[in-house]
């Protein structure tokens, strides 16, 4: 693409002690097709070699660096990059994520143009083998946006003037704050995912993940107390979500009642491959 043509995209990602990572993501990002793009990199006060690798790796790439004297946690780095960016449009990629599309962002920088109202777009991605194919127009999108997050975080382009309208990540909540993010740009404008799988999410250690997903919990009632006259369902959303709450009461992470419930919900939520 034509730089002086194409709109500018600011690439952000948020690193923690991970600069084993760094040089295959690197590569990933500028394998991709559009030309027109900047990449903020947030050093959030790593311990390790991150920032000697981030030195190294100036040699080779054009890139923003912002080092954090110590770590600040994923927000408010996410935000700081915000700060920075230049382009019209955000997009977003974790250290050990990838984009497995070298056309992603020319598809979506694409799609926005040709649709203003649209002020969020994601696209389907592979987890644990599979791929994951989220509701595709905003009507489907809003049918579920408070009973779970329909955006894959590492998929998505956003408009940089809703992300600052709305007032960029929280930086209270611990968790869910691409969620809280999303249901604050949805009171502004439209949402769309598209059927093209882009990207693969690295699952994280098994413990982590477990623990990350109990902690949400009384975040995403709060989530959901918040925006429910905003989208539809609201009380169904807060009556799913207490439910969920005592069922993992009962019922222990990764148990037979849990994987029943995992199919129960990826059948009745998104589609998979």
């Amino acid at each position: 693409m034509n730089e002086k043509e194409s709109p500018l995209v600011s690439v952000i990602m948020s690193t923690y002690n991970r600069a084993h990572l760094l040089y295959q993501t690197f590569e990933n990002i500028f394998e991709q097709d559009y030309d027109s793009l900047e990449l903020i990199v947030i050093n959030d006060g790593s311990v390790d070699k991150t920032q000697n690798v981030l030195e190294q790796l100036k040699t080779i790439y054009n890139f923003t660096a912002i080092n954090n004297e110590k770590n600040l946690g994923l927000q408010k780095s996410l935000n700081k990059g915000i700060d920075v960016a230049k382009g019209k449009y955000i997009a977003r990629i974790d250290d050990h994520d990838k984009w497995i599309k070298k056309d992603k962002l020319s598809i979506q920088v694409d799609f926005l143009e040709r649709y203003p109202e649209i002020g969020l777009v994601g696209t389907a991605y592979q987890l644990g083998g599979k791929n994951i194919t989220n509701p595709l127009t905003d009507k489907e999108v809003r049918k579920q946006i408070l009973m779970r997050c329909p955006f894959c975080h590492v998929t998505i382009l956003m408009r940089k003037a809703i992300v600052e309208k709305v007032g960029k990540y929280n930086e209270v909540l611990p968790y869910s704050e691409d969620w809280d993010l999303w249901l604050k740009i949805g009171t502004q404008t439209q949402f769309a995912n598209l059927p093209e799988v882009t990207s693969r999410v690295i699952e994280e250690d098994a413990s982590l993940s477990d623990s990350y997903f109990i902690k949400q919990f009384p975040i995403n009632r709060q989530l959901v107390r918040k925006y429910k006259k905003d989208y539809p369902g609201g009380k169904i959303a807060m009556l799913y979500h207490c439910f969920i709450q005592l069922f993992f009461r009962i019922a222990p992470l990764n148990g037979s009642l849990h994987r029943l419930m995992k199919k129960v919900f990826r059948l009745q939520f998104f589609t998979t491959s």
